[in-house]
């Protein structure tokens, strides 16, 4: 099985498990691929919604590893038991899902040795939740599939509530530490869909005075670092 670019990247950066949970897994794709290669003795593959499930069923069976792999039907973290897996894989969700995920199953994602995160979209609002709620961010990464660039994110919980700056929050504090490849390119594609969003809340009847002064910050922000 090939990974395209995206799972490839998710896939090489998940840490080795005895057990490992893929939580909304759709096709099942990155756990066959991490119970093929021994990356892991047991996956649990979880979705909200049959229809993928059945996926993952005939897919695990195509590619031998159904022994080594539960398959549950369930909403969130629902599905797995407290202190159950040692990995914890959300991707492919929107940033805000993935926060009420690990909201709804805190003390769940607390015991994971580690969260691997891949958020669609609401990407801030994901790391803010996690620096608020005790979570490290330890590392984080981008990969480009389709001329579209994914934001990555793997976290563990130390509860250490952390105070991190706009940048740091909206962009990334590692991306900007380790001057990620990617990051210039995905940097400037932000700043013009917040310049737009500034244009369209500036000819807005309501504005929100506060919401418009954080994009104003964030392109002025940008734009000292040369972006």
């Amino acid at each position: 099985m090939v990974l395209k670019e995206r799972l490839g990247f998710i896939y090489s950066k998940i840490p080795q498990g005895r057990v490992i949970a893929d939580i909304g897994t759709d096709h099942g794709y990155l756990p066959i691929s991490l119970l093929r290669n021994g990356r892991c003795e047991k996956v649990i593959a979880t979705d909200v919604k049959k229809g993928p499930l059945q996926s993952v069923f005939k897919n695990a069976l195509k590619f031998a590893v159904k022994e080594k792999m539960e398959i549950r039907l369930g909403d969130g973290l629902d599905p797995i038991e407290f202190d159950e897996a040692e990995v914890i894989l959300i991707c492919g969700m929107g940033g805000f899902l993935i926060s009420s995920i690990l909201r709804k199953g805190f003390q769940k994602a607390k015991k994971a040795r580690s969260l691997v995160l891949q958020p669609m979209n609401g990407i801030g609002e994901l790391r803010e939740f996690l620096y608020t709620n005790g979570f490290d961010i330890y590392e984080e990464g981008l990969c480009q599939e389709d001329g579209k660039i994914y934001n990555l994110i793997l976290a563990r919980y130390d509860g250490v509530v952390r105070e991190k700056s706009i940048l740091e929050i909206t962009i990334g504090e590692k991306l900007l530490q380790n001057e990620d490849p990617l990051l210039e390119d995905w940097i400037r594609k932000r700043v013009e869909i917040w310049k737009d969003i500034i244009l369209g809340m500036e000819r807005g009847r309501e504005v929100n005075d506060l919401e418009l002064e954080k994009m104003k910050n964030l392109v002025s922000e940008c734009e000292k670092m040369g972006f």
